[in-house]
């Protein structure tokens, strides 16, 4: 068994657009919103536009290469600078 040191973890390349610039396009979602079925306009987003630390309102649709983020209607989400996105829903604290 060997030991060695773990090199530093680089820093992430961050876009550092705005949600104007990661907006691919808009157009009605279905979600269910207390217990109904409802077409809400819906926002779509490149994941790899998002700018760091700025809510995205749902209902939104983010596209990254790998997977595809829902994030409904009553929940937020932002992108922070290690690279995830967080949910939270409105209000929770």
């Amino acid at each position: 068994m060997g030991l060695r040191r773990r090199p530093p973890l680089e820093a992430l390349p961050v876009a550092s657009g705005s949600l104007d610039e990661a907006l691919v396009g808009e157009n009605e979602g279905v979600f269910r919103v207390d217990g109904n079925l409802q077409a809400l306009q819906t926002r779509f987003y490149d994941r790899t536009l998002l700018p760091v630390d700025e809510t995205i309102p749902g209902p939104a649709v983010v596209f990254h290469l790998d997977t595809t983020t829902v994030v409904p209607p009553g929940w937020n989400a932002t992108a922070d600078a290690s690279g995830n996105l967080i949910l939270e829903r409105k209000g929770a604290r």
